[in-house]
């Protein structure tokens, strides 16, 4: 497997957002690897209605910086196929799009909360995993939710966005 994170990271998370249609029924995908064994140890997905591919992607990403902070997964590597994200995230591009701005702002004040971060761009067949769930998100207008990975020995946890911790 590749290794994406840098040598600080305690935690992988991939993100993507998809559209069908772009705009057209989107979904977004979220998995969280530990670092160490590259293991998944929660996954998070579900149906955000009819929008475009980049404000999926901002959604995906913005749900995963939820999933961080909440749990306190840091160091973190953010690893994404989407190539305007990474790039607006880092300061390489501008963001213009003017319903992109307070997605951006939103995540770029939800990262100052995030000690040790940072966030690389992929090709899309290097995060499958995100891909996938987002994808079949989208198809199939599943609602969104997060799931512990079984083999951790965690268990279901609430659907995403209500006030229930999972253990």
């Amino acid at each position: 497997m590749t290794v994406y994170a840098d040598s600080f990271a305690q935690w992988i998370v991939e993100t993507d957002g998809a559209s069908l249609g772009n705009p057209g029924p989107a979904g977004i995908g979220v998995v969280i690897r530990n670092a160490t064994n590259r293991r998944i140890v929660r996954q998070c997905s579900g149906y955000i209605g009819e929008t475009t591919n980049n404000v999926a992607e901002y959604k995906a990403f913005l749900h995963a910086l939820d999933e961080v902070l909440r749990h306190r997964w840091f160091p973190v590597v953010f690893i994404a196929d989407s190539e305007l994200l990474v790039r607006q995230i880092t300061g390489q591009y501008r963001v213009r799009k003017p319903h992109l701005k307070p997605l951006y702002n939103l995540a770029r004040e939800k990262l100052k909360q995030i000690p040790v971060w940072t966030i690389r761009s992929v090709p899309r067949n290097k995060n499958r995993a995100a891909d996938h769930l987002a994808r079949t998100s989208a198809r199939k207008r599943m609602p969104l939710h997060c799931r512990d990975h079984p083999s951790d020995g965690l268990t279901e946890s609430a659907p995403a966005g209500s006030n229930h911790a999972s253990s």
